[in-house]
C-alpha cells in the first residue's frame, strides 16, 4: 500500500518549514510567489492531498492545547523567548493551536505553583523553563505520567521525563566565553563570573564549562571567584561593586545570564571599562552603550526568539503530524560584538520600538 504524503515530506523537499507549506497549500498567509509555487510543484509531484489538514480541522478549535510557563524577569531575555513562542503558533491558529501563557515572577520563583496549576488544566503539552531543577522535576514526571508533553526550554531538567529540552549547550556557551575572554587577557590574569543560581542546570554548566577551559586557554589564568545574583539587578550591582573593589587585580568578567546591565555598570562606576574585559550573555538594546563604550567586548547570543519557535514547532508537528521528537535540540550559538550588534534581530526589532516611542 502506498505511503500516504504528509505535509512533512513537501516540507523536507522543499526545504521550508512546515508552516510555510501550509500556508501555500490553503492560500493563508503572506507567502512569496515564488516559494508558492515551489511548495505546490513538490506537493504535486508526490500526489499530496490535504487529509491530515483537514482532519486537524475537524477536531474543533480546541485541537492542540499547549501551556507556557517562563519568568518574566529578565525581561530582556524573556521576552524575546515569549515573542518566538507565540510568533510560531500563529501559524498554526487554523489548526486550532491555543496557547496559556502563565508567567513566573522570576527563574525558580513561583514555577512549581504555576507548573502545577498548568498541569491540573490538561493541556497536551507543556513548555517550561526550569528553574528549580530539583524542585521541578517531580512536576514534570507527573505531567508526563498523564500524557501532558513537557518541553524544557533554554535550560533542562535532565534528571526528569521531559519529552524534550530546546536550550543552547550551556557547557558549550561557557567554553567560547573561555576561549575569548582567555584571549583578551594577559597570561596569569584573574577573572570573576557572574551568574544566577547554580542550582540551575543551565547556569551550573556555563560556569563549569567556562571554568574548565579558562585555565587552559590563559596560561596560569584562574577563576577567583563565582557570583550568583539571583537575577536580581540590585543584588548583582552591589555584589559585583564589593567584588571589584576587593579584588583590584581582576581583569576580566564573565556575566552567563542576561543580567548583563547591573555588571557594566559597576565596571563603569568604579572606571574599570579600560581594564576589565567583559564577556556578557544575549543581546538587547539596553546593551548597546555598553558595546560602543568598549565595556563589553563581545556577548554570546543564545538567539531566544529561534528557540521559541522551535519548541512550538517540535510540539504541534508532534502532535499534529506524530513527528518522533529527539531528547535534545541544540541552537547554536552566536558571538556578537561591536561591528556585528546591528545585524541581530534583536538589536533591530527593539531599536525600532524605541524610535517609534519617540524616546
Amino acid at each position: 500500500m502506498k505511503k500516504r504524503v504528509g505535509l512533512l515530506e513537501i516540507a523536507k523537499l522543499a526545504n521550508v518549514s512546515l508552516g510555510t507549506v501550509d500556508r501555500a497549500i490553503h492560500n493563508r498567509g503572506r507567502i512569496g510567489e515564488d516559494t508558492r509555487k515551489r511548495v505546490l510543484s513538490v506537493a504535486k509531484q508526490l500526489g499530496y492531498k490535504p487529509n491530515l489538514a483537514a482532519r486537524a480541522l475537524s477536531r474543533g478549535p480546541n485541537s492542540i492545547s499547549v501551556a507556557v510557563c517562563i519568568p518574566r524577569e529578565i525581561r530582556y531575555y524573556f521576552d524575546e523567548l515569549r515573542e518566538g513562542i507565540l510568533d510560531e503558533a500563529r501559524h498554526f491558529e487554523h489548526l486550532g493551536l491555543q496557547v496559556e501563557y502563565s508567567a513566573i515572577e522570576r527563574l525558580g520563583v513561583g514555577e512549581a505553583a504555576a507548573v502545577q496549576a498548568s498541569i491540573e488544566r490538561e493541556p497536551q503539552a507543556l513548555i517550561i523553563v526550569p528553574g528549580d531543577t530539583e524542585g521541578i522535576t517531580p512536576l514534570i514526571n507527573e505531567a508526563e505520567r498523564r500524557n501532558i508533553r513537557v518541553v524544557c526550554l533554554d535550560s533542562d531538567a535532565p534528571s526528569s521525563r521531559r519529552t524534550t529540552a530546546v536550550c543552547v549547550d550551556a557547557e558549550v556557551g561557557g567554553k567560547l566565553a573561555a576561549e575569548l575572554l582567555g584571549r583578551f587577557v594577559p597570561a596569569g590574569s584573574g577573572v570573576a563570573v557572574v551568574t544566577g543560581d547554580l542550582h540551575t542546570e543551565d547556569h551550573r554548566r556555563r560556569v563549569a564549562g567556562f571554568t574548565d577551559l579558562f585555565q587552559r586557554i590563559c596560561p596560569e589564568g584562574h577563576v577567583v571567584e563565582v557570583i550568583e545574583d539571583h537575577e536580581s539587578e540590585d543584588e548583582s550591582f552591589q555584589k559585583c561593586c564589593r567584588m571589584l573593589q576587593t579584588r583590584k587585580t581582576i581583569a576580566g568578567l564573565y556575566v552567563s545570564t542576561a543580567n548583563c546591565l547591573p555588571v557594566c555598570r559597576a565596571v563603569t562606576a568604579l572606571g574599570l571599562s579600560p581594564r576589565v574585559k567583559l564577556i556578557a550573555s544575549d543581546l538587547f538594546l539596553e546593551m548597546m552603550p555598553y558595546f560602543d563604550m568598549g565595556v563589553i567586548a563581545a556577548s554570546i547570543y543564545a538567539r531566544p526568539f529561534a528557540q521559541g519557535r522551535m519548541a512550538v514547532r517540535l510540539i504541534v508537528e508532534h502532535l499534529l503530524y506524530g513527528r518522533r521528537i529527539r531528547s535534545k535540540y541544540y541552537v547554536p550559538p552566536q558571538v556578537v560584538t561591536r561591528s556585528t550588534m546591528h545585524l541581530f534581530r534583536e538589536a533591530r526589532s527593539q531599536r525600532k520600538d524605541h524610535e517609534a516611542g519617540g524616546e
